[in-house]
């Protein structure tokens, strides 16, 4: 007879799992770092908002959903609070209708938008890895250390065998 190899592949999500996908939306890293694995949640957390924040460096806040190039735009608001907070700040500091500053390149303008673009497409593999973790059963409480169970144990437990 043959054996399910998911098994405990869950079919039911909770208000928890729900909360944990927003959050690895809002904040990227923070799904993982949730479900217990936090080295891992720390390292999309860093990869991403330096992604991010390099491509704002390069071309100012303009790069923050450009007119000319929407798809970028759309890309760069799954990247969650940095977008949300940079197009608030480019509304209220940056005329659009004002051209470009003496010295800025319209070229590293749309690196930088790329850049942006590419943080956003990142975090939606993230949160789907998030996803596939929910839906594989693993959670904080699954995990070593994780609420409910007791940490593992450092070093050789002795078998009895000499």
């Amino acid at each position: 007879m043959p054996t399910n190899a998911v098994s405990n592949r869950r079919d039911d999500l909770r208000v928890g799992d729900y909360v944990t996908v927003i959050l690895a939306w809002l904040i990227p890293g923070s799904g993982h770092y949730l479900l217990g694995q936090r080295r891992r949640g720390i390292v999309f957390a860093v990869a991403l908002h330096a992604l991010f924040f390099g491509g704002v460096l390069l071309g100012g806040l303009r790069v923050l959903s450009p007119p000319r190039q929407p798809i970028w735009g759309y890309t760069q608001y799954i990247v969650g609070w940095p977008m949300l907070i940079g197009t608030e700040l480019k509304s209220r500091l940056i005329n659009p209708n004002a051209p470009l500053p003496v010295g800025t390149s319209p070229k590293i303008q749309d690196v930088g938008t790329v850049y942006c673009g590419l943080a956003g497409m990142l975090n939606l593999l993230v949160i789907f890895d998030v996803l596939v973790r929910i839906s594989n059963g693993e959670s904080a409480e699954n995990q070593p250390g994780g609420a409910g169970r007791e940490p593992p144990k450092a070093g050789f437990e002795k078998t009895g065998a000499t």
